[in-house]
């Protein structure tokens, strides 16, 4: 091939690399922001904004995925430009933001603004020949599968994207209800003001049912042990089936309860393919999301451990609970699950330290999770009722440089 060829074939190539440049905006004579929720991104996406193209509105498109989307919980906009940028990398008219011009609409009409005033925003209708929450719930076997089949109107690169990432996992349609959107109200408001750890506790206490004496499994009743604890959708005991201590946790009466007991068997089994978590063997469940049964994990909660210890966590266990945090804050930008990562959730194995997460159910709300480890930690401190240490952060190669210059920085 004739060297001029290629290197014009190259120069092509690299101008039709997505996401958004400077160069293309400045280049472009007529720019329009296209804003929605692309949750995710469809082909019918594509075609509604090739349209702007092919009939001269715009020469470049700049999709941005709308901050809020009214009914379900969206994707985290990152994940939702990253599905983006499966479908997009290679188009020379399409372009969406990342890195230096990554942001919310508005910020990135006023990035591209101060480049060049020929712009406009249209708002695109982002409806979808499919409901990706739904087909997901209905073929949650893709997950683990090897075949894919993807829904009409999606792309085999995103939903291999999909897949892959664990999207939409734990994330079951829920609706616009009033228990819902009541819900979500009393967690962001507690949660905000410093007291969601305290509400949920008063909470579990009021619906707990402590007294329960046997319950039907299936074809077989087993006799109830001792209580052992409770949640906000069950109630765990001991038991004993086939001659070993089991923990069976029994659902509320009501469809999201058992909905949630449905979801975490498949979060289970999601955290244990792709993560490093330690969790207890979950050895059978209900079908319908009624009962869980659960390997019994010989230990004391963190809360419990923490406050027997006075607060002062040896290093062995504190390198095992940053790697919990570590593991569930990447599953919660990866897949977009919130784990209940509370004090009384983790459990410090007797036999060998380690900090197992034995209420493993994905929390809808997105807010909950700890933006950091200190954060996490400050809550286990504070349910444990205890001043909180100041944590040691081990010099390493794997040591987080943001975490230590944080550090080194107090006064």
């Amino acid at each position: 091939m004739p060297f001029v060829l290629l290197v014009t074939l190259l120069s092509w190539a690299l101008v039709q690399a997505a996401p958004l440049t400077e160069n293309a905006i400045r280049s472009a004579n007529k720019i329009v922001v296209v804003t929605a929720a692309f949750d995710p991104w469809t082909e019918e996406n594509e075609k509604a904004v090739q349209r702007l193209i092919d009939t001269g509105e715009a020469d470049l498109v700049v999709v941005v995925p709308a901050e809020k989307v009214p009914g379900d919980i969206p994707l985290p906009v990152k994940n939702r430009l990253e599905l983006i940028d499966v479908s997009l990398r290679s188009h020379s008219s399409i372009t969406y933001p990342l890195g230096a011009f990554e942001g919310t609409a508005d910020e990135v009409i006023k990035k591209i603004s101060a480049l060049n005033p020929n712009f406009r925003k249209k708002l695109l209708s982002a409806s979808a020949t499919v409901n990706i929450r739904a087909w997901m719930t209905e073929n949650v076997n893709q997950y683990f599968e090897g075949t894919r089949t993807p829904p009409p109107g999606l792309s085999s690169e995103i939903y291999s994207r999909i897949v892959d990432d664990g999207l939409y996992l734990g994330r079951y349609p829920d609706g616009k209800s009033v228990m819902n959107s009541t819900l979500s109200f009393i967690v962001n408001q507690t949660t905000k003001y410093g007291v969601y750890d305290k509400v949920r506790a008063i909470a579990v206490k009021l619906m707990a049912k402590p007294n329960l004496q046997e319950f039907q499994m299936g074809q077989t009743k087993v006799k109830i042990e001792r209580y052992l604890a409770s949640g906000l959708t069950g109630d765990a005991y001991v038991t004993e089936i086939d001659g070993v201590k089991t923990v069976l946790k029994v659902s509320k009466d009501s469809e999201s309860a058992r909905r949630s007991m449905r979801e975490a068997s498949i979060v289970h089994a999601w955290l244990s393919r792709t993560s490093k978590i330690s969790l207890p063997e979950l050895r059978g469940t209900g079908t319908n999301g009624e009962w869980q049964a659960l390997e019994l994990v010989r230990g004391e909660s963190l809360d419990k451990y923490i406050a027997r210890s006075g607060g002062n966590i040896p290093p062995e266990i504190e390198e095992r609970l940053r790697t919990l945090y570590a593991e569930a804050a990447k599953l919660n930008a990866r897949s977009a699950i919130k784990l209940d990562i509370s004090a009384d959730n983790i459990f410090i194995r007797e036999s060998d330290g380690a900090a197992v997460l034995v209420d493993f159910g994905p929390i809808r709300p997105s807010n909950i999770f700890a933006g950091s480890y200190e954060i996490a930690r400050a809550r286990w401190m504070t349910a444990a009722g205890v001043v909180a240490v100041p944590v040691l952060i081990p010099v390493s190669s794997d040591c987080d440089m943001r975490a230590l210059e944080s550090l080194l920085s107090r006064p």
